[in-house]
Order: C-alpha cells, then structure tokens, then sequence
C-alpha cells in the first residue's frame, strides 16, 4: 500500500512557526489612545485545523502495512478582554483639601528666673511685684518641689541676658537664665 510521505519535520516547522507568531502577537504592548487612557487591543487568534495525515510505516512482507492516523490539531479562538483604563481629566474647579498642620510641639526657650519658694504664697507675692515691674509675662511653676517664679518667654539667649540685666537692675541681684518649654 502506498501512503503520501511527507519529509521528516515538515509539519514539526509549521506549528513551530505558528507557535512562534501567537507568542510574538499574544505579547504585543497595549496601544496609548490619549492621555491618561489606555485600551488593548481585542485580538482574536485562530488556529487552523490541519487535515487529518496518514502515514504509511511499511513492515515485514509477512504482515500488512499499519496505517496510523494523527489525531487533527483543535481548533482555538482566544478572545483577550479589551481592559480601559480611564483617568477624569483635570478641571479648575478641583480643590485639594490640605489638612490643617498638626498642633505645633512644645517650643524651647529661655525665662529669668526672680526666685524660688518652697511656700506658694511666698512665690505669688513675689510674681505680682514682679508684673509690676515688668512688661514680659511672669510665671510661677512649680518645679522639683519649689514654686519658681520666672520671666518672660525669649526664644534667644541674647534677649533673655537684656531681661536679666533689668532684673538686676529692679533689685532681683541672683536672677539668672534658665532653658525650659516656653509660650510665645
């Protein structure tokens, strides 16, 4: 019995050729269709069925030629969803809320301190002279177990030695500087 021959890895290149073209096709990039938009492509690939072959395989003279049939290639559609990907174009009218800035964190400076007393009635005569006499605010903190009564609130040494001068000046001869959280 005599089959169609067909030459060794003949149809072995024609699926590798085919095979080669759906990787390079399926891979493709999306194209850009304006800005802030993307669409890929919808791509539909088909794969053909290739007719059935027969191949003849010739044996002994004693036994008859088999004749075996490949099964046929299956016939494929693919179909890729189109993906869109939309960005609302920017107006005037859009308003960017900025939230309000955190609260700010207490703020080192320096105060003259005018005294210290263990007894707090001592440091609050003390601190009422003391407005008197001078235009920055006048504090009594309690601190380490004395009430310390203290001026003003400068955020430079410079400007707390000019009220430490005064201080002197007013009578207040152990004032001194010192560096805590002030209120400016």
């Amino acid at each position: 019995m005599e089959g169609i021959s067909l030459k060794k890895g003949g149809h072995m290149r024609y699926l590798m050729l085919l095979s080669a073209l759906l990787f390079v096709f399926g891979c493709a990039r999306a194209t850009e269709e304006g800005a802030g938009e993307i669409e890929f492509e919808e791509e539909a690939v088909v794969v053909e069925e290739a007719p059935a072959e027969e191949v003849v395989v010739e044996e002994t003279p004693a036994e008859e030629a088999a004749v075996v049939e490949e099964t046929p290639a299956v016939t494929e559609e693919t179909t890729a969803p189109a993906v869109t990907e939309e960005t609302p174009p920017a107006t005037a009218e859009t308003t960017v809320e900025t939230p309000p800035p955190p609260p700010p964190g207490p703020k080192i400076g320096f105060r003259v301190q005018i005294g210290a007393f263990s007894v707090e009635a001592n440091a609050q005569k003390r601190a009422e002279e003391a407005r008197l006499k001078f235009v920055e605010p006048v504090y009594v903190e309690f601190i380490d177990g004395y009430y310390k009564v203290r001026v003003g609130d400068f955020l430079t040494r410079e400007e707390a030695e000019a009220c430490k001068e005064r201080a002197k000046s007013f009578g207040y001869y152990d004032a001194f500087i010192v560096e805590c959280e002030i209120s400016p």
